[in-house]
């Protein structure tokens, strides 16, 4: 992955999914019962692109429509 956070090498990652339409990877990572979760979005490329809370402390699915 390029430019990935540095707090993804020491963290507990609960999902990796693929986006379908246009190949985004999203890695979820936990924190088990200290706080929500976090989503990384990456492009096809692997380029970082994002981070955002889950709202919820152990994401596991990630659905994607249009």
């Amino acid at each position: 992955m390029k430019d990935a956070p540095a707090e993804l090498l020491s963290t507990s990652i609960s999902m990796i999914s693929v986006n379908p339409g246009n190949g985004d990877i999203y890695i979820a990572t936990t924190f088990y019962n200290k706080s929500n979760g976090n989503v990384y979005r990456f492009k096809k490329d692997g380029t970082f692109v994002e981070k955002f809370d889950c709202g919820g402390q152990n994401p596991k699915a990630a659905v994607f429509f249009n």
